[in-house]
């Protein structure tokens, strides 16, 4: 789920933690724990009430190429 959730991330267009959860289906609470684990590990920023976007650079660009080459 750590994947998914990272993957919606990579595909958010404005960081939004509700635009982030309607395109993966889930809960706030259970968005929360996703958000808190990535967060733990700092792969993302929390700072910005309601948004989160990746720490690390070019990070969204290898979620999105990780998932291209899956689907190979």
């Amino acid at each position: 789920m750590d994947r998914l959730v990272c993957k919606a991330i990579a595909d958010s267009p404005d960081d939004l933690v509700k635009t982030i959860r309607q395109q993966i289906n889930i809960s706030s609470q259970k968005f929360s724990v996703y958000r808190n684990r990535l967060k733990e590990k700092g792969l993302i920023d929390t700072s910005r009430f309601g948004k989160v976007s990746f720490i690390l650079p070019r990070f969204k660009e290898f979620i999105i190429l990780q998932y291209e080459l899956d689907a190979l």
